[in-house]
């Protein structure tokens, strides 16, 4: 005679039970707030046309409760006796998208520098904030003498994502090795336009992942889009929102 296994038979009252126990909610208490880790990205600065000033945008996937820039002096400038680089401010600012989808577009003004110098900063919120990074403020333009040089920066256009991988070596190196005080992108960046719509927004977040080696550390620079203007409105949107347009001549010396 086969023996019936019980487990069937208590399927059915178990998972009952199962269903009727207590659940922890979906979004729990986590110490980067109630979505978790929302890392920034897309970081880059922009000249205001004042030496005293950088603005510093990024982009998350999501809004965020605040957009915070923290500005610091390396230890050897504000405090010889300090290892580690001291906080002079903090800056809120604000957040935007014109399309959920393609994220959300932060841009904050850091005021108050000393012209000709170099500082660190870190950008975020409360839900994840990046690692330091460093930039140096124009000089003034009463000060592009022998002791403070006229700007020196790096000019193109035309730089899509794809057939690109020498130019962005050469600009990092460039960057990495030589006093590189802001570029200039005239116009026809990311080529949107080469790929289907629903691509769009893709090319321009590629875009600036190819160039974050560069685009943390020193201003870039770029003219009203060119390839843009033709297509949707969201593009136009879109790089208006995730740079800063240089309407301003920088304070520069060329």
């Amino acid at each position: 005679m086969t023996r019936s296994h019980p487990l069937p038979i208590l399927c059915g009252p178990l998972l009952l039970v199962l269903l009727l126990l207590p659940c922890a909610p979906l979004v729990s208490a986590h110490p980067f707030g109630p979505y978790g880790y929302i890392p920034p990205r897309a970081i880059h600065l922009a000249l205001t046309g004042d030496p005293t000033e950088m603005v510093v945008s990024w982009q998350t996937s999501i809004p965020t409760n605040e957009s915070v820039v923290k500005v610091f002096k390396a230890a050897s400038d504000a405090d010889p006796s300090s290892s580690a680089p001291l906080l002079v401010a903090s800056f809120s600012g604000n957040q935007s998208t014109y399309l959920l989808s393609a994220g959300i577009f932060h841009n904050v003004k850091v005021t108050g520098l000393e012209p000709s110098s170099t500082y660190e900063y870190s950008c975020g919120s409360a839900s994840g904030w990046t690692p330091n990074f460093s930039f140096k403020t124009a000089a003034k333009p009463a000060l592009a003498n022998a002791t403070h040089p006229a700007s020196r920066f790096i000019m193109y256009g035309d730089m899509g994502i794809t057939g690109s991988a020498q130019t962005v070596r050469a600009v990092s190196d460039r960057v990495a090795s030589d006093d590189i005080h802001f570029i200039y992108h005239a116009g026809d960046y990311g080529y949107g336009d080469d790929r289907a719509a629903v691509f769009y927004e893709m090319s321009w977040d590629v875009f600036f992942d190819h160039m974050q080696e560069v685009m943390p550390f020193i201003p870039y620079m770029v003219p009203l889009p060119q390839h843009c203007l033709c297509l949707q409105g969201s593009l136009f949107l879109h790089l208006s929102l995730s740079h800063v347009i240089a309407s301003k001549r920088p304070h520069h010396d060329h």
